[in-house]
């Protein structure tokens, strides 16, 4: 229960005496916003808010007790000049709200300190925000979604532990390697080749271009276009020379 979960603080100093309410406002939604990226599946119940400098925000979740040390200590990693490893404690989601609550720097404070019992607090230092921002650039190169692409299937392949097929996307051009599972192996080897549209698990980059799926569904629309050597000619001339249509198509004129 919520209760009984130790509380996290979150301490920011503002440069002056007092805040103005649009800081206040852009920090407790800043704050709020992280809170919900490191611990996405809980709802976090705010203690209690002071107003006075040093603004402290005090929060709680049933997790709490397991979260803040780990996101503490993921902000540690990165309290070092060379090292952007935090990312291995902190997810791409945590990584970017944390880059967002550290904006509030810029912005009416000028210091940021979390504190939790039983774990040594952590001051935000200006290594910390350098680090953040460096490691929740290189996390978000790519990401999982699901979607669906539609293409040529023109290859597969198949080993002791997985099988495999190369999709020709349609609109780029793009060769995709694909994870089939068993129980689709079969119908995709026979169909071989087809144009399909397929649904899964795709490992895209930021400007929505697919590298690699996990297949989950599959339709097949047909077999590939005939090439332009197979495609049978089609009459515009209705048997006349080409120079002579050209000259009676002018004459309509």
């Amino acid at each position: 229960m919520i209760g009984l979960s130790k509380e996290l603080t979150i301490q920011l100093a503002a440069k002056d005496d007092h805040l103005t309410v649009g800081s206040l406002v852009a920090a407790l939604e800043k704050a709020l916003a992280l809170l919900k990226a490191i611990d996405p599946n809980e709802e976090w119940e705010v203690v209690r808010v002071t107003k006075n400098s040093p603004l402290k925000i005090v929060v709680r979740s049933p997790s709490s007790d397991r979260i803040a040390p780990k996101y503490m200590n993921g902000l540690r990693k990165l309290d070092r000049k060379t090292s952007t490893r935090g990312h291995a404690a902190l997810d791409t989601r945590a990584l970017r709200a944390s880059k967002e609550f550290f904006d509030v720097l810029r912005d009416g404070f000028n210091g940021i300190r979390l504190s939790f019992p039983g774990t040594r607090p952590v001051n935000i230092t200006p290594q910390v925000v350098r680090n953040v921002k460096m490691a929740a650039k290189r996390s978000i190169k790519y990401r999982i979604e699901l979607t669906s692409i539609r293409g040529d299937l023109f290859q597969v392949t198949w080993g002791k532990s997985d099988q495999r097929c190369r999709i020709r996307e349609l609109l780029t051009g793009n060769e995709i390697p694909c994870v089939i599972p068993p129980e689709l192996w079969k119908e995709i080897k026979d169909a071989l080749p087809a144009r399909v549209d397929v649904f899964g698990a795709a490992k895209t980059s930021l400007f929505g271009i697919v590298s690699r799926m996990n297949v989950e569904k599959v339709r097949f629309l047909s077999k590939p276009s005939r090439s332009m050597e197979e495609t049978p000619a089609i009459n515009i001339t209705d048997g006349r020379d080409a120079r002579e249509h050209i000259e009676r198509l002018r004459g309509a004129d």
